[in-house]
């Protein structure tokens, strides 16, 4: 089985990676492993050699310093490197032997979506924000975080022939994994998630946050409610009237202009095309 591993790192050297700390100890056999820096600087090691040697049958490093969209990052990683297994990951995760079990496995996986903890308490995935083990039906409002997801070729092949690209690349940070679980749902492929073993996890919105950081997410997260209003409206609508009742009684956690921007001309403010 050709098996493909994407790790992405931003503002984060390869070695100091927790993702890439827990593959080199965990004695890996097999795969190609993309490290693919996507900034904002270039990486100060190039040195590759301890992933070569931990078990990888391949190795190789990309860099994008200018941040594009994750979703370009995730399509280009599938078609460059075809697999029969793709795995894509953060480079904030420690993983664990049973997650790395589920990658390496010869049983069948379309869409294996991981358990994530963080700060001691499952994240993800969830079902009208709260945990629920499958089997899954089409009208479950099933979603879950992106990183650690695991896609078979079969599961690709199907989004594909539906949507051309399997991520939806109008979306750059924000809504990368929510939309493409409103496309498993469109697709009919819910009964195809199996929730495996998971790992624990860095999620932002927990974190202790600068002003400049606060504002950056502010904008983004705005343009991604304002593309998924105009693109899968029927599956956000209640969230954008959610929205716009908090805007009426003083609640600043988003901006209304950069909404009707983005919903209006139907790109993210980096979208040059």
């Amino acid at each position: 089985m050709k098996i493909s591993i994407l790790v992405v790192l931003y503002s984060c050297e390869v070695y100091r990676s927790k993702t890439i700390q827990t593959l080199i100890s965990s004695g890996v056999e097999g795969g190609r492993l993309v490290v693919w820096n996507n900034g904002p600087r270039v990486l100060k090691e190039w040195d590759v050699t301890a992933l070569k040697s931990s078990g990888f049958d391949d190795v190789v490093v990309i860099e994008t310093i200018d941040n594009i969209a994750l979703s370009k990052i995730y399509n280009n990683f599938m078609v460059r490197w075809a697999a029969d297994r793709y795995v894509f990951l953060d480079h904030d995760s420690t993983l664990n032997e049973g997650y790395l079990e589920k990658i390496f496995c010869d049983a069948p996986i379309d869409i294996g979506v991981p358990l994530i903890e963080a700060l001691g308490e499952v994240r993800s995935p969830t079902i009208k924000g709260g945990f629920r083990e499958g089997p899954y039906f089409e009208s479950d409002q099933f979603f879950a975080i992106g990183s650690g997801l695991i896609l078979g070729a079969k599961a690709v092949r199907l989004l594909e022939d539906r949507f051309t690209k399997v991520f939806d690349e109008r979306f750059y940070l924000y809504g990368v994994d929510t939309v493409f679980f409103f496309r498993i749902r469109i697709a009919g492929m819910t009964n195809l998630i199996k929730v495996i073993g998971g790992f624990e996890h860095s999620l932002s919105r927990l974190e202790v946050e600068t002003p400049t950081m606060k504002a950056f997410r502010k904008i983004e997260r705005s343009y991604e409610i304002g593309l998924k209003t105009r693109y899968y409206f029927r599956k956000t609508k209640s969230a954008f009237v959610k929205i716009l009742i908090k805007r009426c009684l003083g609640f600043e956690t988003l901006s209304i202009r950069s909404i009707l921007k983005a919903f209006l001309s139907g790109k993210h403010y980096r979208d040059s095309k």
